[in-house]
């Protein structure tokens, strides 16, 4: 996730993302972060939910009349529920606060977690069986 500033607009012809729900026009930056996000095959979160026009633009031109969506949440797998910008929050300057809502799924969560758990769990080590080992080798 990360102010990127760039405009990914509308796409082409010959690409492969999904962009129904993006806005306005591309630029030079747009262009290398969509041949980036098809490189890796990374999802633009922006470009698959839909939201209220007040709800997508994360910023605002000095002119106070053009807004922009420029912020973008990138990642590897379908885990994304929803895409919002919280205009409750003050940042103090001409952004808004991008918020990215995940789901995962469970089962692989859970093998992630005992896999990891797997990892750390410390060594006792019982002088008895370790004595009768070196015994049984001699």
């Amino acid at each position: 996730m990360g102010d990127f500033d760039n405009k990914i607009g509308r796409g082409r012809a010959n690409e492969n993302y999904d962009d129904k729900y993006c806005i306005g026009d591309r630029n030079e930056q747009g262009d290398r972060l969509i041949t980036m996000a098809e490189m890796k095959h990374l999802y633009i979160g922006n470009t698959l939910v839909t939201k209220k026009s007040n709800r997508s633009w994360a910023w605002i031109a000095p002119n106070a009349a053009t807004k922009n969506v420029i912020s973008f949440v990138l990642f590897v797998k379908l885990v994304l529920f929803g895409v919002a910008i919280m205009p409750s929050f003050n940042t103090g300057n001409d952004h808004q606060l991008l918020r990215a809502i995940l789901t995962f799924e469970k089962n692989m969560e859970r093998k992630t977690l005992q896999t990891a758990n797997r990892r750390q769990r410390s060594k006792v080590l019982d002088e008895a069986v370790l004595q009768a080992h070196i015994f049984s080798l001699s």
